[in-house]
């Protein structure tokens, strides 16, 4: 979906003079994604490894994946990633949509607790 956009043109140069033609201008703006929605474990032990987390794919979109008390070990960029958890408490991942237009959705969060051994 894209927003249409009407506004009058002018141009100005480098020392200021404005020219005194003017046009109309229709700018299509692209909508970012919605936040995406994440699926992922909501337990894990400590250090656990091989876990995954995904969101919905859109044909021309990437991802980005952040990760508090973990790492991202493989899909960067993708809508499905493994990633490793860290020491007892919690985790959190984040993704963003990177729409193929270049729109950049709102943060999807998911917490991952991490229990005892």
């Amino acid at each position: 979906m894209s927003n249409h956009l009407w506004g009058m043109l002018a141009v100005e140069c480098a020392r200021g003079s404005r020219s005194a033609n003017e046009a109309d201008a229709e700018v299509d703006a692209a909508s970012p994604p919605s936040a995406p929605t994440i699926t992922a474990p909501s337990t894990a032990r400590p250090n656990q490894t091989g876990m995954t987390a995904v969101v919905a794919s859109h044909t021309g979109s990437r991802f980005s994946w952040s990760i508090s008390n973990g790492v991202i070990t493989a899909g960067q960029g993708t809508s499905n990633v493994t990633f490793s958890v860290g020491l007892k408490g919690s985790a959190t991942l984040s993704v963003t949509e990177i729409s193929s237009a270049g729109c950049v959705s709102p943060t999807g969060t998911a917490t991952v607790t991490i229990g005892k051994k």
